[in-house]
């Protein structure tokens, strides 16, 4: 199975809780590495549709890396899990209690607003009308 094959999982995530939002200028974590967007996710574990989807991301994770190293490594370290139990995430405001989802991609991704604009989607823009910025709740995709 190829590389493409395991990250092929595609996640809807509605109404969730946008975090460290970089969408619009790439940025590098550390020095050295490649530029890309990110954003980080939250889900409300008490809410019923998050729940589901909080269950899908988990069984789509763990699906993925059984087909990749057979067994889950134990120092296998996830961008994804419940802020309460990372010591990190846990102090962030807005962070304890629930679970986060942390993404990143080279390809910058298509912002949408939630409104369509003369009958038609149009992209967003950076600090143009509707365009996302954290602490709003927006819908996504994600691919595991």
């Amino acid at each position: 199975m190829s590389d493409k094959a395991l990250t092929s999982e595609v996640i809807k995530l509605v109404d969730w809780r946008l975090s460290f939002a970089r969408l619009w200028k790439p940025k590098a974590f550390q020095e050295g590495q490649e530029p890309r967007f990110e954003a980080t996710f939250l889900g409300d574990p008490s809410n019923e549709a998050h729940k589901a989807q909080i269950q899908a991301i988990k069984d789509a994770g763990k699906a993925l890396a059984k087909a990749k190293w057979g067994d889950v490594p134990e120092d296998l370290k996830l961008s994804y899990g419940f802020a309460d139990n990372n010591p990190v995430k846990k102090k962030y405001d807005g962070y304890p209690g629930m679970f986060y989802l942390a993404s990143a991609n080279t390809t910058k991704p298509t912002v949408i607003p939630r409104n369509k604009e003369n009958g038609a989607w149009v992209q967003c823009k950076e600090g143009v009308g509707e365009a996302p910025y954290s602490g709003c709740y927006v819908n996504t995709n994600i691919t595991l």
